[in-house]
């Protein structure tokens, strides 16, 4: 089943699709070489294929009428969250989501997923957002 991963920025520069997918192949230490296709399909921007993992991890703009309806969604489920973090989500921008498989990815799937998560979190000046908390953008859990 699919899981999504958020990326809440407050900058509202134009994600670099590029810079994401570099820190993918550099996160990368299996044998074969990551698939990667830019998408401009809606919001998809880009896909990537982690050999064996079947399905592609996948990477997405929410739209602009998206955004205010996800900052009001994740500030109650995080209700617990310290203030410093619910002002840095209520400046969100734009999110950037990453749809991943979690059953069929393994660790270096992971280290992929987290390097995009990293790289777009600094390069916009974001807050990564999953179901378990809320980490800044070296992946430190800022709130349950």
């Amino acid at each position: 089943m699919a899981m999504f991963l958020h990326v809440f920025a407050r900058s509202g520069a134009a994600l670099d699709v590029d810079a994401v997918a570099e820190a993918a192949e550099m996160a990368w230490t299996g044998d074969d070489p990551l698939e990667l296709d830019h998408e401009t399909d809606g919001d998809q921007v880009l896909r990537i294929s982690v050999p064996g993992a079947g399905r592609p991890i996948t990477v997405l703009v929410a739209s602009a009428e998206m955004v205010k309806d996800m900052v009001d969604e994740v500030l109650e489920e995080h209700d617990q969250a310290p203030e410093k973090v619910v002002e840095q989500i209520r400046a969100t921008k734009q999110v950037v989501s990453f749809e991943v498989f979690p059953e069929r990815l393994d660790d270096d799937g992971w280290e992929v997923v987290d390097a995009m998560e990293m790289s777009v979190a600094r390069a916009l000046d974001g807050l990564v957002v999953t179901d378990d908390g809320i980490y800044d953008a070296h992946l430190k859990q800022l709130a349950p």
